[in-house]
């Protein structure tokens, strides 16, 4: 009966791990804004602000309302907009395992893979799914990559 028992505490455990695990990045620190990249057709009937670039748009959003328009849009990529923050804070918190870095016009582009967000893709043949700008005045973290300009 208790082996019984531990069996399913095991897999209930493994079962609530993998329904919890997502794509949860909003609990960064130090957030301003954030923005998205989608489908014209996954925002073509709601009311938000976007901008049209091709096939695609570009959603704006604050903190508040962005974990339940990433969910509902699916987008191709997000990126956050981040002030008062370093490298090492993001690394540390987001647990990157880096796999190059690159300088770009005075700017620090570091490219990624971090367990805390599934999707990716392959620069280089390697798998990344985080990109990180560091400029003067903000960092800009996209996932899996940056697709609206730095």
């Amino acid at each position: 009966m208790k082996k019984l028992l531990l069996f399913f505490i095991v897999i209930i455990i493994g079962l609530s791990i993998n329904f919890f695990k997502s794509d949860d990045i909003f609990f960064i620190p130090n957030i301003n804004s954030v923005c998205f990249v989608a489908d014209y057709s996954a925002v073509k009937d709601k009311n938000l602000d976007f901008v049209e670039c091709g096939n695609d748009v570009i959603v704006f959003s604050n903190i508040e309302d962005a974990r339940e328009i990433y969910y509902d849009l699916e987008p191709k990529c997000t990126v956050l907009s981040l002030q008062n923050t370093s490298l090492d804070q993001i690394k540390d918190l987001l647990k990157i395992n880096y796999s190059f870095n690159q300088d770009l016009e005075g700017l620090t582009i570091t490219y990624g893979y971090t367990p805390s967000f599934d999707k990716f893709q392959y620069v280089d043949g390697k798998k990344i799914n985080v990109q990180i700008v560091e400029k003067s005045d903000e960092m800009l973290i996209g996932f899996p990559i940056i697709m609206t300009g730095y």
